[in-house]
């Protein structure tokens, strides 16, 4: 029988780092359990929810719910969910959280609202699923979790169902939530003229450089069909050992006229994903976000050190990590991730640097729209991202997102203050990065503004 955790809150991406500091896993290989992503629209006063669901490391996404703030300290009405039949009646395909269009209790006004969908109190959402405790309580949850399981979008394997939550699904029922050829992902009713496909592009890193952001500004485009969660399946063994059909597989329904994006940060530091990828689509248009490789070591320390204390683990202050016995720590995970040179040496092995884009991550974050622009004119797409799309937020400091009717900004997570460092040791990092800077602009024929 399978171990059952929930996982909440556990890092700002969709899909979580299974990785910790030090580069093992704290998740047994088949688990499954559940982790809740929040993103915070503050001038719509609204919270945004979603869920996923993970089996054997991977993720898909459940639904999504938006969240007013209660008015008083008192019993507050969580929302409902949007059905997922109200999106396929109007004939849109599969699509990432950024872009559901989803409602509330207190929205009265949408007029997209199926009144039909299953009325789940978000609080459904974070029941754990564990089988300890008292044998009636674990029951409630787990009769629970497996009526939210068969009711979205996506669920676990239908032996895992069928083990861990005793009921049982017919395949020939055209009700039922799991199909008789079910392959490990379940599909939800795609709409008419759409499929899923492989990639036509993959954001492939670098981690901490703003993959985030970009895939979500990406996903403004209605060309553009973004895959909801980071896969790994180029760059861990046991998911590339799933094969093709799995990966397709975990793509968005998209139509033909649309292109089909995934984001894995991963990839750029893998020394098997170049190969693998070429191997899968040696035409495969690859998008590269970078940002200076010293700002982006001290923020991927950020996101581990905030990881840990979330998690109650001991933290190390900076200086300790990127020094030991008074040199420079070069083998430090967060250093060797910023030496792009030899990264992308690896990737040059595989593909001409024509099919290699690499976006100004620094310049993203100041002015969204040129680098979006460029990104537009590299994988073809008609100019469709204009500069009403982003508005600056100045309580977060960054731009958020404003699309489809409605106003955004990336999970709190982002954009988190960076520490102060130590100014001797800043130094030292960056004296060490420069030459591996220099060969770098040498290999992309450009050259950054990093210090």
């Amino acid at each position: 029988m399978l171990g059952v955790q929930i996982i909440c809150e556990e890092s700002g991406a969709p899909c979580p780092d299974h990785l910790t500091a030090d580069g093992s896993s704290p998740l047994p290989p088949s688990s499954l359990y559940a982790k809740q992503r929040r993103t915070s629209d503050e001038r719509a006063g609204e919270e945004r929810r979603t869920l996923f669901f993970c089996v054997d490391r991977q993720c898909a996404k459940v639904r999504s719910v938006v969240q007013h703030p209660p008015h008083h300290h008192h019993h507050h009405h969580p929302p409902l969910l949007r059905s997922a039949r109200a999106r396929e009646a109007r004939g849109d395909p599969q699509r990432t959280p950024a872009r559901d269009v989803l409602w509330t209790a207190d929205d009265s006004s949408s007029s997209s609202r199926d009144r039909s969908s299953p009325r789940l109190k978000d609080t459904l959402l974070l029941i754990p699923l564990s089988l300890g405790g008292h044998p009636l309580f674990a029951m409630t949850r787990l009769l629970a979790s497996a009526f939210l399981l068969v009711l979205q979008t996506y669920a676990a394997p239908p032996e895992v169902i069928q083990s861990e939550f005793d009921i049982t699904i017919d395949p020939l029922d055209p009700d039922s939530a799991l199909p008789a050829n079910f392959s490990g992902v379940l599909p939800s009713s795609p709409p008419p003229g759409t499929s899923k496909r492989a990639p036509h592009s993959i954001i492939i890193g670098v981690r901490k450089g703003g993959t985030r952001a970009l895939l979500e500004m990406l996903d403004i485009h209605p060309e553009v069909a973004a895959a909801a969660t980071e896969v790994h399946f180029f760059d861990w063994d046991e998911n590339y050992a799933k094969g093709f059909e799995w990966y397709r597989e975990l793509m968005p329904y998209s139509y033909p006229h649309q292109i089909t994006v995934e984001k894995t940060p991963g990839y750029f530091t893998s020394a098997l994903a170049p190969e693998r990828i070429c191997a899968m689509n040696s035409s495969i248009k690859l998008l590269l976000i970078l940002r200076d490789p010293a700002e982006r070591v001290i923020s991927d320390y950020t996101q581990v050190y905030f990881n840990r204390l979330e998690n109650h683990k001991p933290v190390q202050a900076i200086e300790n990590l990127l020094v030991r016995n008074g040199a420079l720590n070069t083998r430090y995970k967060a250093i060797q991730r910023s030496l792009y040179d030899i990264h992308m040496r690896n990737w040059l092995r595989h593909f001409p640097l024509e099919q290699i884009h690499i976006v100004d991550g620094d310049a993203l974050i100041r002015d969204p729209l040129p680098e979006l622009q460029k990104v537009e004119r590299f994988l073809n797409l008609p100019p469709r991202i204009v500069s009403s799309n982003f508005y600056f937020n100045q309580t977060k400091g960054f731009y958020c997102i404003r699309s489809d009717g409605r106003e955004r900004c990336l999970h709190e997570s982002k954009g988190r203050p960076h520490p102060a460092v130590n100014s001797t040791v800043l130094q030292q990092l960056r004296s060490y990065l420069q030459e591996h800077n220099r060969t770098f602009f040498r290999l992309v024929k450009r050259t950054f503004d990093w210090q």
